[in-house]
C-alpha cells in the first residue's frame, strides 16, 4: 500500500457521475437539500 492512492483507468460516465451525486443527497438533511436547492443547485 505505501500510503498512497492508486490510479483510476477510466472516469466516471456522466449518469454514474449523476448518480453519485444524487446518493450524497439523499444523505443530507432537508434543510440543507432545501438551502443548496434555493442556491440553484447543479
Amino acid at each position: 500500500m505505501g500510503g498512497k492512492m492508486p490510479a483510476f483507468a477510466d472516469e466516471l460516465s456522466r449518469d454514474d457521475q449523476k448518480a453519485a451525486i444524487a446518493y450524497f443527497q439523499s444523505k443530507w438533511e432537508k434543510r440543507i437539500y432545501e438551502a443548496w436547492s434555493e442556491r440553484s443547485g447543479l
